[in-house]
C-alpha cells in the first residue's frame, strides 16, 4: 500500500516538524523528540493532523489490495495488527463484497475508551471466517493523539514493573497480547527483527511468564545475506543458512520462524520484500485455501497500477 516504514515516518515527521533533528536509530526515542518539538512551537493540532492523513486510506499510496485479500482469506480466526492503517477492513470489504451487497468491517481499537468492543472482538474469536472487526493494538488513525507511537507511549503502554505478581495484567495491551498468546496460535506476518512491536511482544513474554519450549507460534520473518563478504568462506546455501540461523538464535524455543529472502538495496538500504507474497502463497497452497480467481475489473486495477 505504501505507508511509511518506521525510518521513512520518523524521517517525514523531521523533516516537517523536527527540521534540525538529526534522526537516529532509536526511532522511538526520535518520535517523542519530534512531537515535543511542534508542541513547543504550537504545531501540536498540525502533528496529529498529519498522523491521521498519513494513515487513512486515502493516504495510501497505491490502492492495490491483492495481497491483503489473500492474506485474509486463508482462514485466520481473527485479525490483530500494531499498525494505524485501514488496510485490512478495505481488503476484507472488497474480498467478501457481492451481489449479496457491500460486507462491513470496522476497526477495533484498544486505545479508545471502548473496552467492551475490545471483550466482544476476544469472545467472538473464530465464530466465522468473514472478517468483521481488526483489532488495532496500538491504535487507530482517526484518534490519532492516542497512538502508540513514540518511547513515551510504548513505556506506558508495555514498560510496567516486572516483578510485581500481576506485572503481565497492568495495561490492556500487554492483557491483550498475554491472552492471545496463551490461547491461541498466532501467526505473525511482516515483521523483523527491528520491529519495536515485534522486540516488545517478546520481551513481554520472555519476561511476564514462560509459555513453553515447544513450537506454538510462527512468524514470517524477512533475511538478507552479503553473498559478496562471504565469497569464497561460504557457498551462496551455506551463507543464507548462516543468515537464518543468527535470527533463530534471537528468537524464543516456542517460535517457529517463516524465512524469505528480502536482499537489500545497496544505494537506499530498503530490503524488497516481494518475496513475502510467495511465502503467503505458498502458505495459502498447504492449508488449502484456494486464492479467488481475479475479477475483470481487478485485473484492469492492477494493469492500470502496473503502469503508474
Amino acid at each position: 500500500m505504501g505507508y511509511p516504514l518506521w525510518r521513512g515516518l520518523v524521517r517525514q515527521l523531521a523533516d516537517e516538524f523536527a527540521p534540525a533533528l538529526a534522526v537516529s536509530d532509536d526511532y522511538l526515542g526520535d518520535v517523542d523528540k519530534i512531537a515535543d518539538a511542534a508542541a513547543a512551537v504550537g504545531r501540536a493540532d498540525e502533528y496529529f493532523k498529519r498522523l491521521d492523513r498519513t494513515f487513512c486510506f486515502d493516504g495510501a499510496p497505491r490502492k492495490d489490495l491483492r495481497f491483503h485479500r489473500r492474506l485474509i482469506s486463508l482462514g485466520f480466526s481473527g485479525l490483530i495488527t500494531p499498525n494505524f492503517d485501514p488496510t485490512l477492513e478495505e481488503a476484507c470489504i472488497a474480498e467478501y463484497s457481492g451481489s449479496a451487497g457491500v460486507h462491513r468491517c470496522e476497526p477495533v481499537d484498544l486505545r479508545d475508551d471502548r473496552s467492551y468492543r475490545v471483550f466482544e472482538f476476544l469472545r467472538n474469536l473464530g465464530a466465522s471466517l468473514r472478517h468483521d472487526r481488526v483489532l488495532h493494538l496500538h491504535g487507530f488513525h482517526s484518534l490519532p493523539k492516542r497512538l502508540i507511537l513514540g518511547a513515551r507511549d510504548y513505556a506506558a503502554a508495555y514498560g510496567h514493573d516486572l516483578s510485581a505478581p500481576d506485572a503481565a495484567l497492568r495495561t490492556l495491551p500487554r492483557k491483550v497480547i498475554w491472552t492471545l498468546l496463551a490461547t491461541r496460535p498466532v501467526l505473525f506476518v511482516g515483521f523483523s527483527m527491528t520491529d519495536p512491536f515485534f522486540n516488545k511482544a517478546l520481551d513481554l513474554l520472555r519476561s511476564d511468564f514462560v509459555l513453553t519450549d515447544e513450537p506454538a507460534h510462527f512468524s514470517i520473518i524477512p533475511y538478507d545475506v552479503d553473498l559478496t563478504a562471504t565469497a569464497g568462506v561460504l557457498d551462496p546455501a551455506a551463507a543464507h543458512e548462516e543468515a537464518k540461523q543468527k535470527f533463530r538464535e534471537r528468537l524464543p524455543p516456542w517460535l517457529v520462524p517463516i524465512f524469505y529472502h528480502a536482499p537489500r538495496d545497496p544505494a537506499t538500504g530498503l530490503q524488497d520484500h516481494t518475496g513475502l507474497a510467495s511465502v503467503i502463497e505458498d502458505l495459502g497452497a498447504k492449508a488449502g485455501a484456494t486464492a479467488p480467481a481475479e475479477s475483470a475489473v481487478d485485473r484492469l486495477a492492477r494493469r492500470a497500477l502496473e503502469e503508474l
